[in-house]
């Protein structure tokens, strides 16, 4: 489940995993795992698509209808879309 915390995480590292793996900050890594990590990195993706009208109705409706699945709540989507 993608949460604030995790997008913060992501966040700080400005989305490179590589930085955050360098870093090996014990209190980060404690909060957010390499699938959360690429999960955010593909939602992010493919609502930059939606966002900027470049994909179907009916794709922005299957990857909404997952990002829903996967976040706690409206204001982890609302940051998704800041990111993306």
């Amino acid at each position: 489940m993608i949460t604030l915390t995790k997008i913060d995480v992501y966040r700080k590292y400005g989305g490179d995993i590589d930085g955050f793996a360098r870093e090996k900050n014990q209190k980060d890594c404690a909060l957010i795992t390499d699938d959360e990590w690429f999960l955010i990195d593909s939602f992010t993706q493919k609502l930059f698509l939606i966002k900027n009208g470049q994909a179907s109705p009916e794709y922005a409706r299957r990857i909404l209808v997952e990002v829903r699945q996967n976040v706690e709540g409206e204001e982890v989507i609302n940051a998704l879309m800041e990111l993306a």
